[in-house]
């Protein structure tokens, strides 16, 4: 599913992800962030996915989770970040080389305080589906 990660990235990396960045300072990583990266930031991960045949057609699909990560004591930034994530993500039209997107839709969402790490975290997960071209 490399190909659908990196049209996730793109979509984040180009005009339309201006919004996100702009908050979202530390960057979008994929299934981890690097040692001691700076605060805010995003880690995206493959949540599983498959295929399936409609006659011989087939859709490929994934559930993908982005979790925002802040340390700030307030829930303000992180609950802006979430919020610039759902308008750049939500039933977006992805890129997909080698595929025909055909739908990215939020399925998930949660914000909390992780007590334990002292950091502000939010989940939410899309699902994506995608023919193969």
């Amino acid at each position: 599913m490399k190909a659908f990660f990196d049209s996730i990235k793109s979509r984040y990396d180009g005009s339309n992800g201006n919004s996100l960045r702009a908050l979202n300072p530390g960057g979008l990583w994929r299934e981890r962030a690097p040692q001691k990266q700076a605060f805010p930031f995003i880690v995206m991960h493959d949540l599983g996915g498959g295929q399936h045949d409609t006659f011989g057609e087939y859709i490929n699909h994934m559930t993908v989770q982005f979790t925002a990560y802040d340390d700030s004591p307030s829930s303000a930034t992180i609950e802006g970040i979430a919020a610039a994530l759902m308008a750049l993500f939500d039933w977006c039209a992805l890129t997909i080389t080698g595929y025909t997107h055909i739908v990215m839709q939020r399925t998930f969402q949660q914000s909390f305080w992780n007590d334990e790490q002292q950091i502000w975290q939010y989940v939410v997960h899309y699902y994506i589906e995608a023919q193969k071209t």
